[in-house]
């Protein structure tokens, strides 16, 4: 049992070696991108389980329902009725007004006097698509500089995770919607936006209190993401609707009071079903949200990090996310390896204990992963929880394959045991092929322990049993056949080789100078050998052969020890 603690205990390396393999396998089965749809539904339910936040009240929606285009009578809403609801609004004095309608033909009646109030209008930004399937900005306002970019920019999974702020479409700088009604809130206060340093190819941009770092490829849980334009990963206000809605009639009947749109960011967008302008979120496993709304969530995120200094969703370089994974690796299996220390004497690591040890740990990734998400931080949590479960199997059976080999060895000699002899030799005459066994005994053996003491004696058989082991071939076994006496199997091996091979045995336990007074034939330790060989016709046992060996070890002590006799061939 003390040789199990032993090793066990020289075992850390291995536990290194295991955690470091496992951290590189898990890497690199991330940067094949098969882990990115569970780190995307991960990061959705984080959404979905951190604590609600207060409602933006920097921004109005103007929304328009199945009731609203009812009241109206038509769609598209004709450029009358909407140059009356623009004007009813911007006599209220908002910063911004958001069309998120595209208005790239007229709507008759009433075209020009919806121009008119285009031309007279300096808070209000229409929309373009410019994304895929593109749709003109109205005339008008892209004359006077009044468009944002409309699109948004689709997961593989057809999610809207991330904010196009800007984009550069035929050689010309394009701002998105949000970022544009954004920045003329914030002109009000006198922050405008500032270089803050990055890459060229990941320029940060600052507004205020906060700094936008441009999302890249491989930011948290994405690999080989589309990159085009200047992209943010949009950090959603929980609940879903944290803004406060008027509808467009209300708007239309003159009802909106005065104050729920002074000094706001004012957004008018449909949520009729029949309009069909609906996106997943990161905000519902199922339910998807307007377009409006995204454009909303994408606003309040610019405004409440620039004048509060509200989180922003940050990810980590990877090498950082590398040495993430790699931490937990190394922790769950470091805990395997001290679990297994402690339960040495019970040769396994019960079931239970190890359930208990990778839910715990898994839990608390999990758990360090949420935590780091309310602070702002993304960091991929199925690649470090597959280095974390790999690690505890790749532990198990590391330690399974050292203790079977504890239970061949012998505990002293650390040659093969009497048992595992037994099988290999019979495994191996099975093969019928030529084959010879060494007996060998360490002469006076007795008489060394009652002159030197055990522990000398127990040193003794050691390096003798060392000095065999290093003289056989890789194909060739040694183990204690029990007390001073040792077994030699040489597949493959005529008694010709076995012989050449006692008497390199001989030089190297000359070369040991181990000494020995009590001994009848030398000054030091020696041993006398019994060759027993078989060819691939004989049909011996296993017994057979074992006692034909000992029979010429027993001619060897007879002869006067320190002898080789080799047993006629049957």
């Amino acid at each position: 049992m003390q040789l199990l603690h032993k090793r066990l205990s020289q075992s850390g390396w291995q536990a290194l070696a295991v955690s470091a393999i496992a951290s590189v396998a898990m890497a690199a089965v991330n940067a094949t991108g098969v882990l990115q749809y569970l780190e995307w539904l991960i990061l959705d339910s984080y959404f979905l389980l951190r604590p609600a936040e207060a409602s933006e009240q920097r921004v109005l929606l103007v929304t328009i329902d199945e009731a609203d285009l009812s009241y109206v009578g038509t769609w598209p809403i004709p450029d009358r009725v909407l140059a009356e609801a623009i004007n009813q609004i911007d006599q209220h004095q908002p910063r911004a007004i958001g069309l998120d309608l595209y208005r790239n033909l007229p709507v008759e009646p009433g075209h020009e006097k919806l121009v008119q109030v285009f031309e007279n209008t300096p808070a209000l930004i229409g929309v373009e698509k410019v994304i895929n399937r593109s749709v003109a900005a109205p005339p008008t306002l892209e004359q006077l500089d009044q468009v944002g970019m409309a699109d948004f920019v689709l997961d593989r999974d057809g999610r809207v995770r991330r904010g196009l702020l800007s984009a550069v479409v035929a050689d010309r700088l394009r701002y998105g919607l949000a970022l544009k009604l954004a920045l003329m809130y914030l002109e009000a206060d006198g922050i405008y936006p500032e270089a803050a340093g990055g890459s060229a190819d990941a320029p940060k941009l600052r507004l205020g209190q906060a700094v936008f770092e441009r999302f890249e490829q491989h930011s948290g849980g994405y690999v080989g993401a589309d990159t085009g334009g200047y992209q943010i990963l949009i950090n959603y206000r929980k609940p879903a609707v944290s803004f406060q809605t008027v509808s467009f009639r209300a708007v239309l009947q003159n009802q909106i009071p005065a104050k729920l749109i002074q000094g706001r960011v004012v957004l008018i967008g449909s949520i009729a079903a029949s309009t069909n302008d609906f996106f997943h979120t990161s905000l519902s496993r199922s339910d998807q949200q307007p377009g409006v709304f995204i454009h909303a969530h994408i606003v309040s995120q610019l405004l409440s990090a620039a004048l509060d200094g509200r989180r922003l969703i940050r990810t980590a370089p990877e090498p950082l996310e590398w040495l993430w994974i790699f931490c937990w690796s190394g922790i769950s299996t470091s805990v395997v390896h001290w679990l297994l220390q402690r339960q040495a004497q019970k040769l396994q690591l019960k079931t239970l204990t190890l359930l208990i040890e990778t839910l715990t740990l898994s839990s608390a990734l999990v758990g360090a992963s949420f935590g780091l998400f309310i602070w702002g931080w993304w960091m991929p949590v199925m690649a470090a929880l597959l280095a974390l479960l790999a690690s505890n199997v790749a532990m198990l059976v590391v330690y399974s394959q050292q203790l079977q080999g504890l239970a061949t060895l012998d505990s002293l000699t650390q040659l093969a045991n009497r048992r595992y002899f037994d099988q290999y030799l019979a495994q191996m005459m099975q093969q019928k092929q030529a084959l010879s066994l060494i007996l060998c005994d360490v002469d006076y053996f007795k008489s060394y322990n009652d002159t030197y003491g055990h522990p000398a004696g127990d040193k003794c058989l050691y390096e003798v049993a060392q000095a065999i082991r290093q003289t056989l071939q890789r194909s060739n076994l040694a183990a204690r056949y029990g007390g001073e006496e040792f077994a030699i199997v040489l597949p493959d091996t005529r008694s010709e080789a076995a012989l050449e091979t006692v008497y390199r045995i001989q030089q190297r336990i000359e070369q040991l100078q181990i000494p020995h007074v009590g001994s009848q034939v030398s000054s030091q330790i020696t041993l006398s050998y019994g060759i027993a060989s078989l060819s691939k016709h004989q049909g011996l046992s296993a017994s057979e052969l074992i006692k034909q060996a000992d029979e010429a070890l027993y001619c060897s002590k007879q002869a006067g020890r320190n002898q080789v006799m080799v047993a006629p061939a049957g």
